[in-house]
């Protein structure tokens, strides 16, 4: 799997993969919170979509008809982008963590079962409960 970095102005990551339904899944890391380089958060965004145009309005209403196949691929994207992260911001972050965030409970629970076993817990973050991992060097 492939992280690209679409925009070199901003700290946003990507991977897709093309599922089996023929949708795309997307998932998208945004550098969204930077402490004078001590801390750098990062937000995970899952879009599953058939046309590119159709991203903004399907934007957390839909996770495609492959379902398990497509939260597989997500977390496998999250375990790469750790490693590839680690590599590209390691030296010069004390602390770097990755935050989800869900659309409903049902989603909250399927989440946690899936990345719990991958240091994954709940916290506060800007006022809302999210799941959180800091990656550590």
């Amino acid at each position: 799997m492939e992280i690209t970095m679409p925009d070199k102005s901003c700290y946003n990551f990507v991977a897709k993969q093309m599922m089996p339904s023929g949708m795309t899944a997307q998932i998208t890391f945004y550098g969204d919170y930077w402490d004078d380089q001590r801390t750098a958060e990062f937000s995970v965004w899952l879009v599953v979509y058939k046309k590119r145009k159709d991203i903004s309005k399907l934007f957390l209403k839909q996770t495609g008809k492959d379902g398990l196949k497509t939260l597989l691929f997500a977390k496998e994207a999250i375990r790469e982008f750790e490693k590839y992260i680690l590599r590209e911001f390691g030296n010069c972050h004390q602390k770097i963590f990755i935050n989800i965030e869900w659309d409903d409970n049902r989603r909250r629970d399927i989440y946690y079962r899936g990345l719990k076993n991958d240091g994954f817990e709940f916290r506060y973050f800007r006022g809302r409960k999210i799941l959180s991992k800091e990656i550590k060097n």
